[in-house]
C-alpha cells in the first residue's frame, strides 16, 4: 500500500489506471494465432505437424501474442527500463488462459528452462527476462525450474540484426550446463520474444542432443 502511494502506477499503454495494463488496454494485446513453429500453418497450441517434425527439435511451441503495439512497449520498459515489476501482471494476462494451463498440466512436463543470456550482459543488465519468466511459470504451474543451458559467445541482439544475418548469428553459442541429467525429460524452454526462431531452434536441438525426449517452447510474443 505505502509503495503504491510512493510509487503510483499506471497503464504502460493508456497512462491511466491504476494498474500496469488496464482492462481495456489488455483487450486491444493482439494475442497470436498458434501455428506449426515449421510450416506456419494453424495447429493446436503450436504443435509441430507430423510431416514437419524432421526438421524441428520441437513437439510444440506456445507464442502467447504478436509483438506490437502494447506488448512491444511493455517488453521494451520491462528489458531497457529496468521496469520488470511489471513482468508478474504481464505474464498474469497472457499465460494464465484454461487452454494454456490445461495444456501445460497435462503434457508431463519433467523441467522448465530459459534462453540464457551471455552472463556479461546479464551482469550489466541485472536480469534475464527468460528466466524471470521461468522462474514465474515454476510458481504459477508447479513445474521445476532448471537452468539447462549456458551461452558462451557474446553475439549480436537479434532484432538488430537483418533475416539472413540472425540465421548464422547463433551458431555455437550455447552449451549444456555441466552434468545436467535430462535424459528421456519433457522440457518446457522460454523466452520472452522471438523473431525467426533461430534462438529457439539452436536452444532446443541441443537438448535434444543431450537427451531430451521432448521440447515444448513457450513465448510471450513473436515478431
Amino acid at each position: 500500500m505505502l509503495l503504491d502511494l510512493l510509487f503510483p502506477k499506471y497503464c504502460i499503454s493508456c497512462k491511466r489506471s491504476t494498474t500496469y495494463l488496464c482492462a481495456e488496454c489488455t483487450q486491444k494485446i493482439t494475442r497470436h494465432t498458434q501455428i506449426c513453429i515449421v510450416c506456419k500453418k494453424i495447429s493446436p497450441f503450436g504443435k509441430t505437424h507430423t510431416y514437419c517434425q524432421a526438421k524441428t527439435s520441437f513437439y510444440a511451441v506456445i507464442i502467447a501474442t504478436e509483438y506490437k503495439e502494447i506488448i512491444k512497449n511493455t517488453l521494451r520498459n520491462i528489458k531497457y527500463g529496468m521496469k520488470y515489476d511489471i513482468l508478474t501482471e504481464l505474464l498474469q494476462k497472457t499465460l494464465t488462459s484454461q487452454k494454456i494451463q490445461s495444456f501445460l498440466q497435462g503434457e508431463g512436463i519433467d523441467f522448465c528452462t530459459e534462453i540464457p543470456m551471455h552472463h556479461h550482459k546479464q551482469n550489466k543488465r541485472g536480469f534475464n527476462v527468460a528466466l524471470l519468466i521461468s522462474q514465474w511459470i515454476e510458481k504459477t504451474y508447479n513445474i521445476p525450474h532448471k537452468t539447462l543451458l549456458q551461452k558462451v559467445t557474446q553475439t549480436h541482439a537479434q532484432m538488430h540484426l537483418k533475416r539472413n544475418d540472425r540465421l548464422f548469428n547463433l551458431t555455437n553459442t550455447f552449451q549444456t550446463m555441466p552434468n545436467i541429467e535430462i535424459q528421456d525429460k519433457t522440457i518446457l524452454l522460454i523466452d520472452d520474444v522471438t523473431t525467426t526462431g533461430t534462438t529457439l531452434e539452436e536452444s532446443a536441438t541441443l537438448l535434444k542432443k543431450s537427451g531430451a525426449h521432448k521440447i515444448i517452447g513457450l513465448v510471450i510474443a513473436s515478431g
